[in-house]
């Protein structure tokens, strides 16, 4: 399964783009558990299918590729849940009634979304691993040059600066430390001196709830200070910055951590009330909340399927010199739009078209699962050759089908499609001069001028000709 640039995926970290992966990030699979990417590549097709599920983002993949998709009945009884092709797929129809449109009550095909289970809780954390030393501060200059090191005595650690405090470095992960990290994910920043949570004044019983956790959980005295009607509470200790710097410094950069996964369900729900009191609000069994960070609103939404509750993202789009707002909303208890299974929530397909296009897809290898979550659905990851990867091989590869006849002239010297059918992953360069012959027109001289050319050694080339972007040694041969 290969998505096209531009398509996010979601990882350990927050959502990320597909061209943006590299090997080693760590990414949600099928299974509900993240699974390191092992290897990256890319290719040209010259078809593409689009698929748009309810609830869910347009996703661009392959016409030949599969999804984690469910078979549904009447009434959303389950069938089957699987990889299908796209193929087989079946579009929910939408029926026009005198009330406005609804869709039919007939069988048809959900695409999946994994429900997250850490496969090993995690109860604690200690706040030093995230904690780096700033070598450039320091007391002296050159062989005089005394180095802060941090002091430990029993469960707390500080800097050998002289006006650094103590601060308790293991964490238990339980309801009420998740609510002051949900309290920090709604208000919260870091500043060059510390952590800071701005409330309104009026809101005192939050402001008195994180004075509190603070100076219970860290051990740190509180600085508060009150600026017309808004209220800032604020631990000042470079030694929390990295720690709050993992789950996002300011508003845009928000995210769930990648520790913060493996914590146990109360943590969680801890973390999912202290956000809905800081950035929500509830009207009957109705929660909507605002956030500008994607990444925390799509983290929110799957840490929301380990309660069976589900959660819609709206996109807002507010002035042109701001960027976009996230409304995240879900139902307490009640009628859900989508269909429930043991490790899945599915949602119905809406539209599902096949066009002729010529796009760019990237095929990423994850271990174990060989599958990825992005915003559109689930996926299958590509299979790769089982040698590994020879420009110089490939490029012959290319030469010797030409001369076999296996590859027309206009696709060898790029003047027509960028692959055959049955070849959809070759990639041709242009050719090296204007105004080139076709190999039935070239004399044998120009044919080898040509030849060596085009095997030449990849430095030479982008030696010659540095302006041209030289891809032919590039070639992935599917």
């Amino acid at each position: 399964m290969c998505p096209v640039e531009g398509t996010e995926v979601f990882t350990d970290e927050g959502l990320k783009l597909i061209e943006a992966l590299r090997v080693g990030d760590r990414l949600l699979t099928h299974r509900g558990r993240f699974r390191a990417v092992t290897r990256v590549a890319s290719y040209i097709v010259n078809e593409v299918a689009s698929l748009k599920a309810k609830t869910l983002e347009q996703l661009r993949l392959a016409a030949s590729d599969r999804v984690m998709a469910m078979s549904v009945r009447y009434q959303k009884r389950v069938l089957f849940v699987g990889w299908h092709r796209l193929s087989d797929l079946l579009v929910r129809p939408v029926i026009d009634r005198e009330r406005g449109r609804e869709a039919a009550n007939c069988p048809h095909t959900a695409i999946c979304l994994p429900i997250i289970e850490p496969e090993e809780e995690v109860s604690d954390v200690c706040v030093s691993d995230f904690y780096c030393l700033k070598l450039a501060r320091r007391a002296g200059y050159g062989k005089m040059a005394k180095w802060w090191k941090v002091i430990r005595d029993g469960e707390r650690f500080r800097l050998s600066h002289a006006k650094s405090k103590w601060v308790i470095d293991q964490q238990k992960l339980h309801y009420p430390f998740g609510r002051l990290m949900g309290l920090y994910l709604a208000e919260g920043c870091v500043s060059s001196r510390g952590v800071v949570w701005s409330f309104h004044r009026e809101e005192k019983y939050l402001i008195n709830e994180v004075q509190h956790l603070v100076s219970e959980r860290f051990g740190l005295g509180v600085h508060m200070r009150t600026q017309g009607n808004c209220t800032t509470v604020a631990a000042w200790s470079s030694l929390l910055k990295g720690f709050f710097c993992s789950v996002g410094k300011g508003a845009h950069t928000k995210r769930i951590a990648s520790w913060m996964w493996s914590a146990p369900l109360e943590f969680h729900r801890g973390l999912i009330d202290g956000w809905r009191d800081g950035d929500a609000y509830q009207c009957r069994n109705i929660v909507d909340g605002i956030t500008v960070s994607k990444s925390l609103a799509w983290g929110l939404r799957v840490l929301l399927m380990r309660f069976g509750l589900h959660a819609s993202i709206h996109c807002i789009h507010r002035i042109q010199s701001r960027r976009p707002a996230f409304r995240v909303v879900w139902r307490l208890g009640g009628k859900d739009c989508c269909v429930w299974d043991k490790n899945f929530a599915a949602y119905s397909l809406q539209k599902l078209d096949v066009v002729k296009q010529n796009a760019r897809m990237f095929a990423i290898k994850v271990a174990d699962d060989e599958s990825f979550v992005t915003t559109g659905g689930t996926v299958h990851n590509c299979h790769f050759p089982n040698s590994e990867h020879d420009d110089i091989v490939d490029s012959l590869t290319i030469l010797l089908k030409r001369l076999m006849g296996e590859i027309s002239a206009e696709v060898w010297l790029g003047r027509g499609e960028h692959a055959e059918p049955e070849r959809p992953g070759i990639r041709v360069r242009e050719p090296v001069a204007a105004g080139l012959k076709s190999v039935d027109e070239m004399t044998d001289e120009e044919l080898e001028a040509e030849i060596a050319a085009r095997t030449k050694p990849r430095q030479s080339l982008l030696a010659s000709e540095p302006a041209r972007q030289m891809d032919v040694f590039d070639r992935q041969v599917w």
